[in-house]
């Protein structure tokens, strides 16, 4: 029966653990490890600026009270941030480090903002502390490994990261062909796009639109299903039109943001 052999191969346990296995680990039930990894990443922030805000709001009371609503949120950081170095997923990783250099700048400039007023209460131990979370980065950079990608042997995260500076890289070099060719569909469907989720459908008409890409690399079965860049597939996918909008969304997301840190700055330099 057709409707059972679906079920029993993409459906049912025996065919989702089979799917699973079959997949770029830690890929989990999104299919492909970099998918996995954008969602992943934004837990991570979430994650960062709930401890961050859990500590805050902790100090209030008390160092215990401080640790105490700490550790759940710490805890989630450091297993959402664990699983990005494990899927070896180079902007996902890229992202999460922005976010925390950012972070952690916008931090400083609000307490030098704060120290005309207010001298900050034991600079060493910030310091220290600063310098405690640099070093566990780079040392779990170092030990920890990526996944095996496509029967690769697994390499260090800091020796993944590297690759993004090799121009021999094959994943580089692959990425500019892609990249190439999205620009040359979104530049023939300037207005809407190709329409959403259209990419991957689409893609093959333009394969080779601007660049070549290496023999063997795209095959029938083996199409990209988007490419890699958000900015251009919104272009691509929903045109100048759609790409403004989306523009304007993470612009208005990043105001938001930027105008609640301020405020809450205010208000906790207001009550020192």
């Amino acid at each position: 029966n057709r409707w059972l052999q679906l079920w029993r191969d993409d459906v049912g346990f025996w065919g989702v653990g089979r799917r699973l296995l079959q997949t770029d680990a830690p890929g989990s039930f999104f299919g492909h490890t970099n998918v996995a990894a954008e969602f992943v990443v934004m837990a991570f922030m979430t994650a960062v600026a709930a401890t961050v805000a859990a500590w805050r709001v902790g100090r209030r009371h008390s160092l215990f009270a401080a640790v105490v609503a700490t550790v759940p949120a710490l805890l989630a950081a450091a297993l959402t941030g664990l699983f990005l170095m494990r899927s070896g997923s180079r902007s996902s990783m890229l992202a999460a480090l922005a976010v925390g250099v950012f972070a952690a700048v916008w931090i400083m400039a609000c307490r030098l903002r704060t120290a005309r007023r207010v001298a900050i209460q034991r600079p060493w131990l910030k310091l220290a502390g600063a310098l405690i979370v640099i070093s566990a980065v780079v040392a779990a950079a170092r030990l920890v490994k990526v996944a095996p990608r496509h029967g690769e042997a697994p390499v260090s995260v800091l020796a993944r990261m590297s690759t993004l500076f090799d121009p021999q890289s094959t994943t580089i070099r692959e990425r500019l062909d892609l990249w190439a060719n999205t620009w040359e569909m979104a530049r023939r469907h300037p207005v809407f796009g190709v329409g959403p989720g259209n990419f991957r459908v689409v893609y093959p008409r333009y394969a080779n639109s601007a660049r070549l890409h290496e023999p063997g690399r795209l095959t029938i079965s083996r199409q990209p299903e988007k490419p890699h860049n958000a900015y251009l597939e919104a272009l691509a996918e929903t045109g100048v039109v759609g790409a403004i909008l989306w523009t304007l969304s993470v612009l208005a997301a990043v105001i938001a943001a930027y105008r609640a840190v301020s405020r809450d700055a205010n208000l906790s330099s207001a009550t020192r």
